[in-house]
């Protein structure tokens, strides 16, 4: 999110999901798709992962 460019707001951030119980979601998710590089790699990621998920059974 804009808002969220300092480390500390990113960290405050994810503790309070984590609290939440967001982290077993994530355990439980069967696909993960995690924005850690640039919009292109996301994107690229993102259509990756719907094309696998449309294979899938």
């Amino acid at each position: 999110r804009a808002e969220d460019k300092r480390y500390e707001d990113l960290a405050k951030r994810d503790f309070e999901e984590l609290q939440m119980g967001i982290g077993n979601v994530i355990a439980m998710a069967d696909y993960v798709l995690t924005n850690e590089g640039d919009v292109e790699d996301f994107i690229r990621r993102g259509v990756e992962l719907v094309e696998k998920v449309s294979r899938d059974p």
